[in-house]
């Protein structure tokens, strides 16, 4: 397990991909997404522009800190958000994280968005590949899955490109999985 930083400018899990900077917000940072971005930014010296945050994810992050309340903080890296920081500007991009911690059967669910100034430059696929490191990092996580809308062509790219491959389709959603390679 990761450790568990406590302070306000503290986040939980800071990861480092090429041309980025991922960090795993605590329950307050994430508070901060929603009423106080700017002074996020300030806590982590990152340029934040309120609009980085769409409606989905504002609602995801509304979601995110109240079952961050019920569960373990040492699980709390499983529930939030790692917000993405390109490296070249320190300019918040989009979040991307895990919709809970591993199942009983060692399954955990991908989400992410990214603003629209920065789609289609292989950010977010950098930024799933990294999650997909940390998460099998993890003695419980065997398995890392996410879904699209049929028509999301870019998101399914995305999992793709990152290593998940397509596991079904229901009604108007794809399933993609991505299995811990076993040693």
């Amino acid at each position: 397990m990761p450790e568990v930083n406590r302070g306000r400018g503290d986040v939980l899990v800071k990861l480092e991909t090429e041309r980025m900077e991922m960090f795993a917000l605590n329950r307050e940072q994430l508070q901060l997404c929603l009423i106080d971005p700017l002074q996020l930014g300030k806590d982590l010296e990152v340029e934040i522009a309120p609009e980085v945050f769409s409606d989905e994810s504002r609602q995801a992050i509304g979601i995110k800190t109240t079952r961050m309340l019920l569960v373990d903080p040492s699980l709390h890296p499983w529930y939030t958000y790692f917000l993405l920081v390109r490296k070249s500007d320190r300019r918040a991009m989009g979040v991307c994280g895990f919709k809970g911690g591993p199942s009983p059967y060692g399954s955990v669910e991908l989400g992410y968005a990214i603003h629209e100034d920065f789609r289609n430059q292989g950010f977010m696929t950098e930024a799933v590949r990294a999650l997909v490191v940390w998460a099998f990092e993890h003695e419980e996580c065997q398995r890392v899955m996410a879904e699209t809308l049929r028509d999301n062509f870019a998101s399914q790219r995305v999992l793709q490109k990152a290593g998940l491959s397509f596991d079904r389709g229901l009604e108007n959603m794809l399933y993609w999985v991505q299995e811990k390679p076993q040693n």
